[in-house]
C-alpha cells in the first residue's frame, strides 16, 4: 500500500520530502499491524483478518524485526476457508520454522493441522481460545520479547491485545 501511494504521490508532482512526511503521519486501522510496546515488550498487532497469505507476510515481518528477547507469534485460526482450511492452516509450518520464531500459540480448532506439524520443532501450544492463549502468553512473556498477533477477527484474539496494553501479563 504504501508502495502504490509513493508512485500515485510522485506522478502527482509530490517531492520526496512531502511524500516522506506523508508517510510518516499514515497511521494504519486499529489491529492492522499495529506496532506499540508496553511493560518492555513489543507486539505487532495484526489481530483483526487473517488469511494464508497475510499470514506469510505477517511472519516474514516478524522475521525481519529487530528484537532482543523471544520472536513469539499468537496465531488464530483462520476463517472462511471452506474445504482448503486444514491445507492452508499446515502450510504455515515452513515459514514458521523459516521465521526463526521461538514459541508458537495456536488458537483454535482449526489450528489443529498446523499444530501437528510443528510437534517438537518449538515451543508450542495449541489451545481453544482467546483466554487460555492469554493464560499461556502472559505466564510466559518477558521483556525485549517481539509478539506477533494475528488471526481472524472473529477468533477474538483483540482482547488478548488489549490485555498485553493494560499491563496484565
Amino acid at each position: 500500500n504504501a508502495l502504490l501511494a509513493v508512485a500515485v504521490a510522485a506522478e502527482a508532482g509530490l517531492g520526496r520530502d512531502e511524500i516522506r512526511r506523508g508517510l510518516a503521519a499514515c497511521q494504519p486501522p486499529p489491529m492492522r499491524m499495529q506496532v506499540w510496546s508496553a511493560g518492555g515488550i513489543t507486539v505487532l498487532d495484526d489481530a483483526y483478518n487473517a488469511n494464508a497469505d497475510s499470514m506469510l507476510a505477517a511472519l516474514q515481518t516478524l522475521k525481519d524485526f529487530p528484537c532482543r528477547g523471544r520472536r513469539i507469534a499468537v496465531l488464530g485460526a483462520m476463517k472462511e476457508l471452506g474445504s482448503q482450511s486444514a491445507g492452508l492452516h499446515a502450510s504455515l509450518a515452513e515459514p514458521i520454522e523459516e521465521a526463526k520464531i521461538d514459541c508458537a500459540i495456536l488458537v483454535g480448532e482449526e489450528m489443529a493441522p498446523l499444530a501437528e506439524r510443528l510437534e517438537g520443532k518449538l515451543a508450542l501450544a495449541h489451545v481453544a481460545d482467546v483466554i487460555s492463549a492469554q493464560e499461556k502468553l502472559t505466564s510466559d512473556v518477558r521483556a525485549g520479547d517481539v509478539i506477533l498477533v494475528k488471526g481472524s477477527n472473529s477468533v477474538g484474539l483483540s482482547r488478548l491485545v488489549a490485555a498485553l496494553a493494560d499491563g496484565e501479563r
